[in-house]
């Protein structure tokens, strides 16, 4: 069974030494099979029949997991920043949260589900508080994230 990258490099092999207007016409042969076989041609959203549709930073959830707030700057006394993912998928993949205050790496969980929300937080630790200062956090399936976003913890 061929995959989309096969098709791809046997389209780019045709390609070469043919007009711009050849060119432009096999690479749209190219995606449009390689949608058609089911690869989503949209990195950093979608990985197969997996899709983020949303990611939230807030200062709390709800028993439902839904988000009590959207923000992306948070006071350094917060007890927990929290991120929520929905997803759309029909089978149970795992997904990654890696938190980083600055270059540093703070949290990485790893969580393997079929929900359609899912929640991951990062806390200072008892009597401590947030370091103030640039943060970010990237949802990943294997090593590549699929979504970062950025907040800040400051006054």
């Amino acid at each position: 069974m061929r995959t989309a990258n096969d098709l791809t490099k046997k389209r780019a092999s045709i390609a070469v030494g043919v007009g711009c207007g050849t060119l432009v016409l096999c690479l749209l042969t190219t995606c449009l099979l390689a949608r058609l076989s089911g690869v989503t041609l949209s990195p950093g959203i979608s990985r197969g029949s997996v899709t983020i549709s949303d990611v939230v930073l807030t200062t709390a959830i709800n028993p439902d997991l839904s988000p009590v707030d959207n923000v992306t700057h948070f006071a350094p006394s917060a007890p927990r920043i929290w991120c929520v993912i929905t997803l759309q998928t029909n089978r149970a993949v795992p997904i990654g949260v890696r938190w980083y205050h600055g270059d540093t790496l703070v949290r990485d969980d790893m969580i393997r589900t079929d929900k359609k929300v899912i929640a991951s937080f990062v806390e200072p630790g008892e009597g401590r508080s947030f370091p103030e200062g640039q943060y970010r956090v990237e949802v990943y399936m294997v090593k590549e994230p699929l979504r970062t976003v950025y907040f800040t913890v400051g006054p």
